[in-house]
C-alpha cells in the first residue's frame, strides 16, 4: 500500500525504494513474526490516515466516510487506534486546511467514529475486562507515558510555537504589501 501511494504521487522508483525502506525497519521486522493486532492496527491506521488526506485533498463525502470507517475499526482492534482523533485534528492544522473544520463530513465521520467505537469501550469497562475506559485510568496512564518520554521534552514547546507560526503566517498573507516592511526613505 505504500509503494502504491508513493509511487501515484512520486513515481516508481521513489515509491520502491519508500517501501523498501520501510521494510527493513527494525520494528517492522522484530513485529513481523508476531502473532499480535498490532499489524492489523497499523494497516487501519495507515489506511485511515490516506482516507484523511484524500478527503483534506477533495472534500468529499466519501473520502470523510472512509476514513470513519478505518478509524472505527482501528479503534475496535486496539485502543491505540484513539490516537487518530489527535492526527484528525491536527492534520488540517498543518496542511492549512482550515475550511475542513467548518465541513459537515469532518464533523459527521468524528462523531460517527465515537458512537461506532465508544460504546464497545463502555461496555467492556462494565464487564471488567479489557481496557478501562474511564477518565481517570486513562489520565494517569498517559501521565506515565509521558514522564517516561523525558527525551522528548524539550520538543513539547514546538507545537504551541508552530500553531502560533502558522496563525501569524496566514494572518501576514492578508496585510496590505507594504505594511511590515516599509521602503527605506533612501534609493
Amino acid at each position: 500500500m505504500l509503494f502504491t501511494r508513493v509511487r501515484k504521487l512520486h513515481g516508481m522508483a521513489i515509491g520502491a525504494l519508500c517501501a523498501a525502506c520501510f521494510l527493513v525497519l527494525p520494528p517492522v521486522q522484530g513485529s513481523t513474526w508476531l502473532v499480535m493486532s498490532d499489524l492489523l492496527v497499523a494497516l487501519f491506521m495507515f489506511l485511515a490516515a490516506m482516507s484523511f488526506a484524500d478527503f483534506l485533498d477533495s472534500s468529499k463525502p466519501r473520502h470523510a466516510a472512509w476514513f470513519a470507517a478505518w478509524s472505527t475499526l482501528a479503534i475496535l482492534t486496539k485502543g491505540n487506534g484513539w490516537s487518530l482523533g489527535l492526527f484528525a485534528l491536527f492534520a488540517p492544522l498543518s496542511a492549512q486546511r482550515f475550511s475542513c473544520f467548518r465541513s459537515k463530513w469532518y464533523w459527521i465521520s468524528g462523531t460517527a467514529v465515537a458512537m461506532l467505537s465508544a460504546p464497545f469501550y463502555w461496555w467492556m469497562q462494565s464487564l471488567e475486562v479489557g481496557y478501562p475506559a474511564d477518565t481517570a485510568h486513562l489520565a494517569r496512564g498517559a501521565l506515565e507515558v509521558t514522564s517516561r518520554l523525558a527525551i522528548l521534552s524539550p520538543f513539547t514547546g514546538f507545537l504551541p510555537l508552530w500553531v502560533i507560526k502558522t496563525a501569524f503566517a496566514r494572518r501576514i498573507k492578508r496585510l496590505p504589501p507594504g505594511c511590515l516592511c516599509p521602503e527605506p526613505p533612501f534609493n
